[in-house]
């Protein structure tokens, strides 16, 4: 059996393992007869609406669009008792997201890799094609060989579809869209994307390149938030920092052709990947006296389009009280963009020089950072050194009273009542659970036992040390957190950290999506629940694979993968005390988790539900993640 994969063979590939895996479908590096490695996309859920319909549409797309045009090219295709899949070469110089890990690029860099994007959004343009779904992920690298450099090539035709009637296979689509429906991914979406994605056009095409060369010079994207629905409401603002402020070395002409690109206006942009290219290729020519932001671009960014039925859409869910980061000196008012000085453009994989004795000691909300913790390479992510050589990603959690409990479940004496919590200090909160990887770091250095891998061990995707780590008892993960300088999280920091501010019931907001977060499923007269593959994993997935399971504050898996352990004791009646104003800890002999699992259903996953467990428990569905206090 191949690690990850839970299979060896698809058609005539020998499966290597899994690189990627989502609701619909997994992406598997394989090796050919001719010994020639390959990616393999497979469909897991051809029963799924529109899901079989939609893959045959990408690969006749594929198969219209090669290496020669931009793209990675298709080599083969069938079907096997996993599923209908399609295979490419297996490209092996890594995603632009990788290469912006390392900071921005260089203004010449960044023009050759956008004229090549260009280029091959405009061939398919040329054929009536449009992608859809452009962004950094799916920019693949080619690898540099002798005097070969890396090219860039696009992949992921899932979300692409004909624009044109008259185009060479438009006669063989069919609409598989929703009027209406969201489709693409919110950063590079185009404002009339937001409003129905069945009748975008080119444009949105060229608005995402746009937002993808911004990121590429400003060394962040160009539209941020600290959750989706406020990227999708700056993105149909057109709310973002001028790249000329962003980086004021860009050349006015570039930084205007950019700005244009992310004009709320479709019209205001160029209309194809073709004049995108052509646009591109007068700003390399140009001189590169001139900088700052030019009359165009200027009326560009002002440049809206788009109805007050949409920005109700995308604006509803937040409500006004809910916590922003605190504005940096000279930004916009209302901007959430992370604090950063001018972007400065690094040669890839050298040391960031803000870092050692330049770092900084505040964090990017301007709390003063305790001695160990450092910014993360994007707001709003902290890392914590530990003195053990660890290292574990954290988020910040602001001080300020949040709703605690809830009315909603039957639990009179376990969540009600629902009421103000003080939360008069800031705190850190790990952003994910913590792993297989970090828990056996700590048994190696200490010599304490590991713990038993599940049942299910060798059927689990991707990394099995990625997993968060199970089969822990409270007293286990208290000691991980001794050994790693922090600490578990009392119970209502993890609420908080879990709900915001305003009481969510689920992270992501009050209405329960099953795609949104890994759980388990059981009818409603049921007093236990099952495994359920229907999000995309049977059993527990890798942190953060479930990127709509996410907190306002950027937690991941909150509501499902693993219960947690937290610091408290149990104490059923501890919400009464805490509406009455006595804050003391709560006494008790079991200990208390938090959040639903991958074996528990809808009622377990909301932030509000409790759960104890005696202290020596453990059991496959329970993990931790940890906390720090601020300085």
């Amino acid at each position: 059996m191949v690690e990850g994969a839970g299979f060896v063979k698809i058609g005539p590939y020998d499966v290597l393992r899994e690189i990627g895996r989502g609701g619909m479908g997994s992406v598997l590096r394989a090796r050919g007869p001719d010994g020639r490695d390959v990616a393999i996309k497979l469909l897991l859920r051809p029963e799924a609406r529109n899901s079989a319909a939609r893959f045959e549409r990408e690969r006749r797309i594929l198969a219209s669009l090669g290496e020669a045009e931009g793209f990675v090219p298709l080599l083969d295709s069938g079907t096997s008792p996993q599923g209908p899949y399609i295979v490419m070469p297996f490209v092996g110089g890594g995603t632009l997201r990788l290469r912006l890990a390392e900071g921005p690029l260089e203004i010449d860099e960044t023009l050759a890799l956008g004229k090549a994007l260009a280029a091959a959004i405009g061939r398919a343009h040329a054929r009536g094609v449009i992608h859809r779904d452009l962004k950094p992920e799916n920019v693949l690298f080619t690898e540099a060989t002798g005097q070969r450099k890396a090219r860039p090539l696009v992949t992921d035709l899932g979300l692409a579809k004909h624009f044109s009637d008259t185009a060479p296979g438009a006669s063989q689509s069919v609409s598989l869209s929703q009027t209406g429906e969201l489709m693409g991914s919110a950063g590079y979406m185009a404002p009339e994307q937001l409003v129905d994605s069945k009748t975008t056009g080119p444009p949105a095409d060229v608005f995402a390149l746009g937002a993808i060369l911004y990121e590429c010079l400003a060394g962040k994207p160009a539209f941020e938030g600290e959750a989706i629905h406020e990227v999708l409401a700056k993105i149909a603002l057109g709310d973002h920092e001028p790249l000329a402020s962003a980086r004021p070395d860009v050349p006015a002409p570039l930084a205007s052709l950019i700005e244009r690109t992310l004009a709320t206006k479709l019209e205001a942009r160029p209309a194809d990947g073709v004049a995108l290219l052509r646009e591109l290729e007068a700003c390399a020519k140009a001189p590169r006296g001139s900088r700052g932001r030019s009359k165009v671009a200027a009326a560009a960014f002002l440049a809206l389009g788009i109805s007050s039925a949409v920005l109700w859409r995308v604006q509803a869910d937040r409500s006004p009280e809910e916590p922003r980061a605190p504005d940096r000196p000279g930004a916009r008012s209302g901007s959430t963009s992370a604090p950063r000085a001018t972007a400065r453009p690094r040669t890839l994989g050298t040391p960031d020089p803000a870092l050692g004795e330049n770092a900084p000691t505040s964090g990017w909300f301007d709390e003063k950072m305790p001695q160990g913790m450092r910014r993360g390479r994007h707001k709003p992510l902290y890392v914590w050194s530990t003195k053990t050589g660890l290292e574990i990603e954290m988020v910040y959690v602001p001080p300020g009273p949040f709703v605690m409990g809830s009315d909603r479940f039957e639990s009179p004496l376990n969540e009600q009542p629902k009421h103000d919590h003080p939360m008069p200090k800031g705190y850190y909160l790990g952003r994910f659970e913590t792993t297989w990887r970090e828990y056996l770091a700590f048994c190696q250095a200490t010599g304490r036992k590991e713990p038993e891998k599940p049942g299910f061990w060798d059927k689990l995707p991707g990394p099995r040390d990625q997993h968060p780590v199970s089969d822990v008892s409270w007293n286990d993960a208290k000691a991980f957190a001794e050994w790693a300088g922090v600490r578990l999280p009392t119970e209502a920091e993890w609420e908080k950290g879990a709900r915001g501010p305003n009481g969510r019931v689920y992270p992501w907001g009050d209405g329960w999506k099953g795609s949104e977060c890994n759980h388990g499923t059981a009818p409603p007269e049921a007093t236990d629940s099952h495994y359920d593959p229907s999000d995309g994993y049977e059993f527990t997935a890798p942190v953060g694979s479930m990127k709509e399971d996410e907190s306002v504050f950027g937690a991941l898996d909150m509501a499902g993968n693993e219960l947690e352990w937290v610091d408290d004791a149990y104490d059923e009646k501890a919400y009464n005390r805490y509406a009455a104003g006595d804050l003391s800890p709560a006494q008790g002999t079991d200990r208390v988790v938090r959040g639903g699992s991958y074996f528990h259903a809808e009622w377990f996953c909301a932030c509000s539900r409790r759960n104890h467990f005696d202290p020596a428990a453990f059991d496959w569905s329970l993990g931790f993640r940890v906390a720090r206090s601020g300085a």
